[in-house]
């Protein structure tokens, strides 16, 4: 299936450069008793009761395994920002080395709240991997030892390669950037791609990919893990029903009731967008179950193919595997949900599944699934049967 309009392509559209200098931060912190800088930057996560810092782990900790000391976080007011939390990877805590580039983040957290922005930052996607980036020029922007709070020097230059964890780029870099943002515009915004480490013969990043997006995301307490997809709805079967893969369907199906289901999804943020516009989307990650066909080992990504009212595996990420979860009341974690797609200008389709075509007699022989799932037009405040879903 061919993915819909990706909008890698293309510029910033209508860039606030004063408001994307407030997204980056000087970071001034002891290692060894010594001063040094560092830089961070705002990653825009949303539903959370914190703002939340990205930076690398090497400003966090040196490689001595010692926490910094002091650390201080000045913004464009030459102001402190209060600290709330603080997040080192355990891969970088147990070898906090230079050659531990793929490992080499960390997290700060600071308040919301009166005063406070409530939501800031770059944003983010899961979409761009090495077919993205080829032949793309990457910005980096941070602070030099000398460079003033709020004023970020910009560097820009070629992405070179990929390797695990890991990006180069060509683009000049000085102490004090380690933890910059490498950034580039996707949907008209800024979308980070790294956390910048330093430079060898090339520039290189943490690369901000799967791994550490979830890594990031269970410590600020933000998706889900190891649930089902449940329809909420009076008239549904009273056994339940879930959406079901199994091994030998290439496509997702109704099942009713737990018994036999065997699917469960980590479910978490796979774009956002910087905090200048637009909706976050969420992925479905599938947990193999046990006795999963090895050939189709590499089959994670739910695929909501709204052309041909299927839902199937995928396993390279594509558009049409990320959803809106709009929540009946955003108030509450377990909320009852539709799982939405944009598809053409503002237009947008919910799943619905429903199991009509299974009868009391059919269940008696064992029957428990069906292919009833479609895509609608999706209205918002607009009731309808089978639209409805919780997570289980």
């Amino acid at each position: 299936m061919a993915d819909f309009n990706p909008e890698i392509g293309g510029g910033f559209r209508f860039t606030q450069v004063n408001l994307r200098n407030e997204w980056i931060v000087k970071l001034v912190f002891e290692q060894e008793d010594y001063r040094r800088t560092g830089t961070g930057f705002y990653l825009n996560i949303p539903e959370i009761a914190f703002n939340v810092i990205v930076t690398a782990g090497h400003n966090l900790i040196d490689e001595k395994g010692s926490e910094s000391k002091n650390l201080k976080i000045l913004n464009e007011n030459f102001a402190e920002e209060e600290i709330s939390g603080i997040f080192i990877s355990e891969s970088y805590k147990k070898n906090p080395s230079s050659e531990n580039v793929k490992n080499d983040y960390g997290v700060i957290l600071t308040k919301k709240g009166d005063g406070i922005n409530t939501s800031k930052g770059f944003g983010f996607s899961l979409k761009l991997g090495h077919e993205q980036l080829k032949g793309r020029s990457l910005e980096v922007s941070g602070y030099r030892a000398r460079s003033a709070p709020g004023q970020p020097d910009m560097s820009s230059g070629n992405y070179i390669r990929s390797r695990p964890g890991q990006i180069e780029y060509e683009v000049m870099s000085e102490p004090g950037f380690g933890g910059s943002p490498v950034y580039l515009p996707f949907k008209g915004h800024e979308v980070a791609i790294a956390i910048h480490h330093g430079r060898r013969k090339y520039a290189i990043g943490t690369h901000l990919d799967e791994r550490v997006l979830c890594d990031i995301f269970r410590f600020v307490g933000i998706g889900y893990e190891g649930k089902s997809l449940k329809v909420e709805h009076k008239d549904a079967h009273k056994l339940g029903m879930y959406l079901r893969f199994s091994g030998y369907c290439g496509f997702g199906r109704v099942r009713l009731g737990r018994d036999g289901l065997d699917t469960t999804f980590d479910i978490f943020l796979g774009y956002s967008p910087a905090s200048s516009g637009g909706e976050p989307l969420y992925v479905f990650r599938f947990n193999h179950p046990p006795n999963w066909p090895e050939e189709r080992k590499d089959e994670k990504w739910v695929l909501w193919d709204v052309t041909s009212d299927t839902v199937t595996l995928t396993e390279h990420i594509q558009e049409f595997c990320f959803v809106q979860l709009i929540k009946k009341n955003k108030r509450k974690l377990d909320s009852i949900f539709n799982v939405v797609l944009p598809i053409t200008g503002k237009d947008l389709v919910e799943l619905r599944m429903q199991a009509n075509e299974i009868t009391e007699q059919d269940i008696e022989l064992g029957v428990r699934e069906t292919s009833e799932i479609s895509f609608e037009r999706h209205v918002r405040g607009k009731p309808a049967r089978f639209k409805d879903f919780r997570f289980e």
